[in-house]
């Protein structure tokens, strides 16, 4: 694999910093180079993944030839992805790995698209539940 990059995004340093050791371990088992890490450490809004834009753009710009994360869901959470880099990995001109053995390959391109939609609907459903929290927050408090 030639540009292999690590994408890790998390609510903690802590958390940030296992994420990607633990991918560092893998992309070293099955013997990648790992040319670039981004780290989005994300408290409250996925808005503003600064990281996640560079990897778009740096994907956009044929940087980019496999992404390495620790789950899809790091990368599926919202809009700003399928105006990024969807159509690349759906046709597989960028490789999408996690340690679980997931890799968009000719054989199971067929799962991209569901996996995608699923994450992405449960990140809204998930944006919906946080922002009724906040709203009814003094009610719910008592």
């Amino acid at each position: 694999m030639k540009n292999v990059v690590i994408y890790a995004r998390a609510g903690s340093e802590a958390a940030l910093e296992r994420q990607v050791q633990m991918l560092k371990e893998h992309a070293e088992d099955q013997g990648w180079v790992v040319k670039k890490i981004y780290t989005d450490l994300v408290k409250g809004s996925f808005r503003n993944r600064g990281a996640f834009s560079h990897l778009v753009k740096d994907s956009r710009d044929g940087l980019v030839d496999v992404i390495l994360v620790s789950d899809l869901s790091r990368l599926f959470c919202n809009r700003e992805f399928a105006s990024g880099i969807h159509n690349d990995l759906m046709v597989g001109k960028i490789g999408l790995a996690t340690p679980d053995g997931f890799l968009n390959s000719a054989d199971n391109m067929h799962f991209l698209p569901l996996l995608i939609a699923f994450h992405q609907m449960v990140s809204i459903q998930h944006g919906r539940m946080i922002a009724y929290a906040k709203k009814h927050r003094k009610q719910l408090e008592g």
